[in-house]
Formats: C-alpha cells, structure tokens, sequence
C-alpha cells in the first residue's frame, strides 16, 4: 500500500528517520489501524529509551454519495522544538478503495 509522509518536524534530534518509519509503516499496512499503530508503538519503543512515544490512527472511508470528507486536525503543544516532535504518513488503501489511514507520531524527549 502507498506510504505518502505529509507533515514532519524540522528537529535535529528526532528518534526515527523518515525511511525507517515509511517502511515500517508500508511493511505491515495490511494490519488494522489498531494493530499497525502498536507495532509502529513498540518498534519505536525498542528503537529509542529517550523518548516517549503517542502513535495515532486516523481512518478516513468515503462510499458512493459522500466523496468529500472535509476533515480538519489540529493540535498545539508546548515542547522544546529542537528535541520533540510529530511526523504524520498517510497509507492509501489498494484496489480502487477510497480509503485511508492517516498515522501520526509524536514523541517527547525524556
């Protein structure tokens, strides 16, 4: 399933490059959105003790009469911006579906 990366902090200190969590994420894409998040949760766990760590799902479904969805997400956080972070991929779903899950990914340095 494409992996398209649509927001991502500008910090030198991030836990995770944009490929390693692309291809986690497009690795297990086929899981559920509950399923895929705890596995990004827990490699990322393993991958940086400095951190903590929020993953969150979105899933956007459209059907035959509603193709405009018109969602709007905001969120404001008060970090050190040179350590802390959010970086958000969208994983379209295959076959002439008109789906997506939208994940985001914050981490707080500790």
């Amino acid at each position: 399933m494409p992996v398209q990366v649509l927001n991502k902090s500008q910090n030198l200190e991030a836990p995770f490059t944009q490929d390693f969590i692309s291809d986690l994420v497009e690795q297990h894409a086929n899981l559920t959105s509950k399923n895929l998040i705890t596995k990004v949760a827990e490699s990322l766990k393993e991958k940086s003790s400095k951190h903590k760590f929020i993953v969150q799902a979105t899933a956007l479904h459209s059907d035959d009469t509603s193709f405009d969805l018109k969602i709007q997400s905001d969120f404001v956080a008060l970090w050190d911006p040179k350590k802390d972070g959010c970086f958000t991929l969208k994983v379209s779903q295959e076959g002439g579906v008109e789906a997506s899950t939208l994940i985001t990914i914050y981490w707080i340095s500790i």
